[in-house]
Formats: structure tokens, C-alpha cells, sequence
């Protein structure tokens, strides 16, 4: 042990013969191959020639390389400090650059922000012409600019064609960020600072420059990191102030139909249209049944006040330009747009023009067909429930298809509040996540979820499905619309009452509105009102706890009624649709009773109290 514990110091620092002076040896490597060794006194630091010679030792030239500089990880994650005096034993590590090769990526910024470029970029979701860099005409050189208005606290970095598999981001900026930038999270491992995103410490109008080296691209699997280059770099100048106030208000639309949303207001990045160009030119390309009827539905938002409102600015078939009107059923419908095949349509909103502001394109393609997986910490998991280490799936996780329908379905039992999940899709008949989970084709979380008073997003940042109140719940997942809906197993739906005394017939799941449970037999709801003469209402529920959606389950009116409860008080009210509106005749309060069990099961039954 004694002679072990000699030798481990001897091998960390050395003495001059005589005068103790503490010495370290520091090694030079390449890659795993040790090019040479010095001794350095303790608190001294070395000096490297451009060339890379150290002291009299020289670097050996690779045919096709070219030397670039010192790095203190074999994965050359970061330069050595030679500004640092030496304290112990080092391994210092060479970078050898290869020769140029033309770089044939698109690349551009990704992030969220105040200006109108990260605004509209959502992460990368929209990557259009105001998110792209321009390549600079050069031989020998791939270098990219752009330049754009930066607000503090933005975050960001650069991407290739909008995917996060090619990231540029902290490490490529970090050695000049100085009092503009700063990395946005710290990561445990150095080298996923490569992916961290760049936090803006000084806003202004910047102009950025990267430079990439395709032939040195590797990947960190360790780290999670696809694609790598340690010699990319991305440099800035602040040009002055920014150009241009930060956005406070903007416009955006989304899609909503029969089978693409339920005809529910669904403002997930799968039905929401990216933007071209601020607040004018919106696109999207989706895939549509053949019978799906549509149209666009507009949103505006004020992002000083934080709120958000639905206008009148929806488009629909009236808005199609000449050249996109062959593509469609033109004559039924209503307004709504009705397909006429099967395919991926790409549509292009211009606000700019006072008439025919939509142009749709057509192209023949297969639909993308999925399985469903649940994952996360139902019941003591910790995110294994859908697959193991080795990738492939648990039955146990797979949602079930209901029937021939486009639901899929599964029953979450015991699950405690706080827990955590989200519905995962991949493709049909895949046995496994693949390399990467290169079989993901979706991720269906609170974004996806009818709310519900009983679960939320884990935070503003997170939308994972956080469950709010204990239960058993059966998860449900439409493969159209990708809406998920979640209700308790042991309640079947809420009852509410809707009519003409609420403003816009709109009962907004208020619990003043909702039916409770009678005292002597649970399995019938009630609810007392004092209504005025010529008011009108129905009966209207939902799935269990869902505190949104555009229609209900059922609309119960008129034609649901007991008989004998149309009495001289009430009568069925014309225009009521199918269930027909019911009408008071003589003002007074008056119990209704809804039945959710029985040989009356969805029958009213209406008493007047006074």
C-alpha cells in the first residue's frame, strides 16, 4: 500500500533533486495517443507557440489537418486555459481540423422572444425566411448571417433547418458572450453546454455570424448530443439599440374541423399555423381526411395584459382562392371548407390581400399511422413504464383501440396527486422507441388535453399532466385530432344547466351552473333555479371534471322530458335543434332533476317549487 501511495504521488508531482521545487508533468495528447510530456514548477504556466510547439517539443503534422489548438477533453469540449497556472497533473488534448467541406444545411436562429423573429419561431416550430440565416459567398468557407433585435431574457440559439438534432448554442458563443449573453441553464456535463440555450443579458440589435466545418461533425451519445463541432463557432457584434419595440400584440391561427380538432378549439403546434411573416402571412401542412370539413380560426393576443381572444377574422371557404377552389366540395357545407381526397394540404394565409387570402396546395400521401404509449410516475414509475433500458415497448403501457373507432384507450389505476404522465406516439407496429426514439412521431401532453379539474401542466415551462386529484381515470386519445380527455372511472359525466339567462348561453363549467348529486339517491343529479317568463334553457354534459369543449355530450332539452313535467308552466321552444329548447311559460323556481341510471337513464324530470 505504501509503495502503491508513493508511486500515485511521484506520478502527480515531482521534485527537483535538491531544492524540493515541486514540479507536474503534463501530457499532450492526440486522441488517445500520447505526443509528448513536460514537467512545469508548481504555480507556473506554459506558453504554447501558434504552431502548437510546446517548449521544444513539436506537434506532428497530419496529412489533410490542420492544427487548430489545445483542449482540455478528448471530446475537445473546451480550449485549456493556458492563462492557468498549473496546480497539478494535467492531460491537455490536440484539435486537428480537416480540410473544407461545403456545408449544404439551412441554417438559423430557434428561441422565444420579445422581437418579432423569436416570437414567431416558438422553439423552432416556425422556421421560415425571417428565422434563416443567409450563406455568404465564399470558396472555402461555410459562414452564415443574420441580423435581428434581441429584448433581455430572450433565449435562443442555432439550428439547422429548425431541428434541435444540429444545435449551435452556448459553447459555440461563450468564450465572447462577455455582459450580452449568458448560458441559459447549466448543465451537469460541460459538454452539453454545446445544446444550452443562450440567454440575452443586453438586448439590442445584433448581427451573428456562425461558421461551421461539416467534416468535423461527431456525435456525443454520452451526453445526449447528436451533432457536435467543437471548432463551429458563432460570433456577434451589437450593432446599437434595438430597431423595432417588442411585440404586444399579435395575431395567430389554428385549424379546426370535424375530425382534425372535434370542432374543439384545440392551440397545440399540431394544429397551429407557423408564421411567415408577422401578423400577415401564416402557413401549415397537415394531413386531412377526405370528409374532413374545416376551416381556420383566428386568435388574438395581448401580451401585456396576458390574455387572449377569439375574433371574427376566421377563414373559410369564402376566403379560397380561384386556383384552390378545385380542390374542394364548393357547394355544401355552409361556409366550411369540405375536402374531397385524402392527403397532405400546405395552405398559405396572406393577409395582405383584401380577397382570396388562402391558397391551398395538394399533394397525394399515406396517412401517418400510430401507436399510443403512456409514461411517467404513475404508481412508483420513474419514466420506465412505457419501455425499458433497452427500448422496447410494455404492453402493459399500450393504449387499446376502441372498437373500429379513431380512440384509443387506457385505465390509469390508483394514481396519486402529483404524479406525472404523458400519451406518447410512435409508429404503428414499431416493436421498440428505436436509436434516439428515432420511432417518435408525437408527444401528447397538457397542450393536448381537454382541461380538466383534475390535472394540470406541471408548470407555465412544463406540460406534462400533473394529476391534481387522486383516482382511478380512463386516458383517451383521438389518432384525428390527438385530443386527449381523461375522466374518473367511477363517474360517467357533469351536468350543467345552459340557457338564455347566462350571457351567450354559456354556463363556462361554473359550479354555480352545475347539477349536484340528491340526497337519497346519488344517481340523480339536480338542480334548483327561479327562472323569469320566456326565459329558455337545456340540460347540457360533459365528460366527467372537463371544463372546456365546444359541444357537449349530449344536449338534453324538450324531447328528454318526463311528459307529465310539460305542464302550463313549461313548453318546448322552437328552434331549439334537435333537442328543442324548453321554455317557461310562468315565472318561479323549479327543480330539475337529471337521471343517470335506471329505466329513466337521460330523462329529465321538472318540478316547480314556488
Amino acid at each position: 500500500i505504501l509503495i502503491a501511495a508513493v508511486t500515485l504521488l511521484l506520478s502527480l508531482s515531482l521534485f527537483a533533486c535538491g531544492d524540493k521545487t515541486v514540479k507536474h508533468k503534463v501530457t499532450f495528447y492526440d486522441g488517445t495517443a500520447e505526443l509528448f510530456a513536460v514537467e512545469v514548477k508548481d504555480g507556473e504556466k506554459i506558453t504554447p507557440a501558434a504552431d502548437g510547439k510546446i517548449g521544444e517539443n513539436v506537434l506532428p503534422a497530419k496529412t489533410g489537418k490542420d492544427f487548430v489548438g489545445w483542449y482540455r477533453t478528448p471530446a475537445l469540449a473546451a480550449a485549456f486555459d493556458f492563462g492557468e497556472a498549473i496546480k497539478e497533473a494535467k492531460s491537455v488534448y490536440a484539435g486537428f481540423r480537416g480540410a473544407y467541406q461545403a456545408d449544404a444545411r439551412e441554417w438559423g436562429i430557434a428561441g422565444v422572444g420579445k422581437g418579432t423573429v423569436l416570437f414567431t419561431s416558438n422553439y423552432g416550430k416556425s422556421f421560415t425566411a425571417q428565422h434563416k440565416m443567409t450563406k455568404q459567398s465564399a470558396a472555402d468557407k461555410n459562414e452564415y448571417k443574420m441580423t435581428l433585435d434581441l429584448f433581455a431574457d430572450d433565449v435562443f440559439q442555432f439550428v439547422s433547418s429548425g431541428s434541435y438534432a444540429n444545435q449551435r448554442g452556448w459553447k459555440y458563443i461563450a468564450a465572447a458572450a462577455g455582459a450580452n449573453f449568458e448560458q441559459q441553464a447549466t448543465y451537469v456535463s460541460d459538454a452539453q453546454g454545446y445544446k444550452s440555450n443562450i440567454k440575452v443579458k443586453t438586448g439590442g440589435n445584433y448581427t451573428f455570424t456562425l461558421t461551421t466545418y461539416p467534416a468535423d461533425d461527431t456525435a456525443d451519445t454520452a451526453n445526449d448530443i447528436p451533432n457536435l463541432n467543437p471548432f463551429d463557432t458563432v460570433v456577434f457584434t451589437r450593432n446599437g439599440d434595438t430597431l423595432a419595440e417588442p411585440v404586444s400584440a399579435a395575431r395567430d391561427y389554428f385549424i379546426k374541423g370535424n375530425r382534425i380538432s372535434g370542432w374543439n378549439n384545440m392551440l397545440d403546434d399540431l394544429h397551429k399555423f407557423e408564421v411567415a411573416e408577422f401578423d400577415t402571412v401564416f402557413t401549415k401542412t397537415i394531413y386531412l381526411a377526405a370528409d374532413e370539413q374545416f376551416m381556420l380560426m383566428s386568435r388574438d393576443l395581448d401580451l401585456t395584459a396576458g390574455t387572449a381572444a377569439f375574433d371574427a377574422l376566421d377563414i373559410d371557404k369564402r376566403h379560397l382562392d380561384a386556383a384552390s377552389q378545385a380542390l374542394f366540395n364548393m357547394e355544401g357545407s355552409g361556409n366550411n371548407i369540405l375536402c374531397t381526397q385524402a392527403g397532405d394540404y400546405t395552405f398559405t394565409l396572406d393577409l395582405n390581400k383584401d380577397a382570396e387570402k388562402l391558397h391551398v396546395e395538394y399533394a397525394a400521401a399515406e396517412r401517418v399511422l400510430e401507436d399510443y404509449y403512456i409514461n411517467g410516475t404513475l404508481n412508483g414509475a420513474n419514466w420506465d413504464m412505457m419501455a425499458g433500458t433497452d427500448g422496447v415497448f410494455k404492453s402493459a403501457a399500450k393504449l387499446a383501440r376502441v372498437g373500429e373507432s379513431d380512440n384509443y384507450t387506457i385505465t390509469i389505476t390508483n394514481v396519486a396527486a402529483g404524479q406525472v404522465f404523458s400519451v406518447n406516439g410512435f409508429k404503428a407496429g414499431s416493436a421498440a422507441t428505436g436509436e434516439s426514439e428515432a420511432n417518435r412521431t408525437g408527444l401528447y401532453d397538457h397542450r393536448f388535453l381537454t382541461a380538466s379539474k383534475y390535472f394540470e401542466a406541471v408548470s407555465a415551462a412544463d406540460n406534462t399532466v400533473k394529476v391534481k386529484a387522486a383516482g382511478t381515470y380512463a386516458v383517451t386519445i383521438n389518432s384525428w385530432s390527438k385530443a386527449v380527455t381523461i375522466v374518473p372511472t367511477d363517474k360517467e359525466f357533469d351536468v350543467y344547466l345552459k340557457g338564455s339567462f347566462q350571457a351567450g348561453w354559456q354556463h363556462n363549467f361554473a359550479e354555480e351552473w352545475q347539477f349536484a348529486p340528491n340526497a337519497d339517491d346519488p344517481a340523480i343529479l339536480e338542480f334548483t333555479h327561479t327562472f323569469a317568463a320566456d326565459d329558455q334553457f337545456l340540460v347540457n354534459t360533459f365528460g366527467a371534471g372537463l371544463i372546456a369543449g365546444n359541444g357537449a355530450t349530449v344536449n338534453y332539452g324538450a324531447n328528454f322530458i318526463n311528459r307529465e313535467s310539460l305542464t302550463a308552466e313549461l313548453e318546448g321552444a322552437s328552434g331549439g335543434g334537435a333537442s328543442g329548447n324548453i321554455k317557461v311559460k310562468a315565472a318561479g323556481t323549479y327543480k330539475i332533476q337529471f337521471f343517470t341510471d335506471g329505466e329513466n337513464k337521460g330523462k329529465i324530470s321538472i318540478t316547480k317549487v314556488s
